[in-house]
């Protein structure tokens, strides 16, 4: 497995966001009414290896291998 970028993003509201989609509530911490309170990017060299991996997500990045840089 190639590297892989990880981006973790934070965002308060006063509405309960399981209620909504990712997409909704992207687009009100956009609009003003959620407040994006932090946002980190990290390459992870060894995403397996990661806590917040999923197993699943192996799937979505086979044959992708091509397509993304080296770093």
């Amino acid at each position: 497995m190639k590297k892989l970028y990880k981006t973790t993003i934070v965002i308060w509201s006063n509405t309960n966001p399981e209620e909504c989609d990712i997409e909704d509530i992207a687009r009100e911490t956009l609009c003003g009414d959620h407040f994006l309170a932090e946002h980190k990017i990290e390459l992870v060299g060894d995403p397996t290896e990661d806590v917040d991996w999923n197993a699943g997500s192996e799937d979505f990045f086979k044959g992708n291998d091509d397509e993304q840089e080296e770093y």
